[in-house]
């Protein structure tokens, strides 16, 4: 027997993310800013889950239909390479996606800081 989920089961079944997405947009930051509350709290849970995330993706990815389609030797060269890759890429997304631009960020934020502080210096430095 199927069953039929109505529309308001549906909403009631993305309640709990209703508010992570205002949540992630609360702070816009600028070129001043320092890391948000929002970037330091997603980069911390980034770190923390890590292993839940990888061990999860790891079973996931046995159940995806393009693994299943995999030749026997591939789909065994595949498990092998599992352990090394799939830590890589959780890696490499969140250094690429959440600390590249935040690192991006505090280093601009450097340089207006000391360019700005240079600026009120020189006009500073010439009077008697």
């Amino acid at each position: 027997m199927r069953s039929i989920i109505t529309i308001g089961e549906v909403s009631e079944l993305r309640a709990p993310l209703k508010y992570f997405g205002p949540w992630l947009r609360n702070e816009k930051p600028s070129a001043f800013d320092l890391p948000t509350r929002q970037e330091l709290v997603l980069l911390g849970v980034a770190v923390f889950l890590a292993p839940l995330v990888i061990a999860f993706a790891s079973i996931w990815i046995f159940f995806q239909e393009e693994f299943t389609e995999l030749h026997a030797r591939a789909r065994v060269l595949f498990i092998l390479a599992l352990p090394f890759l799939l830590p890589a890429a959780y890696c490499y997304v969140v250094v690429h996606d959440m600390m590249r631009p935040l690192a991006f960020r505090i280093i601009l934020r450097r340089q207006l800081l000391r360019e700005a502080t240079k600026a009120v210096r020189d006009p500073w430095a010439g009077l008697p």
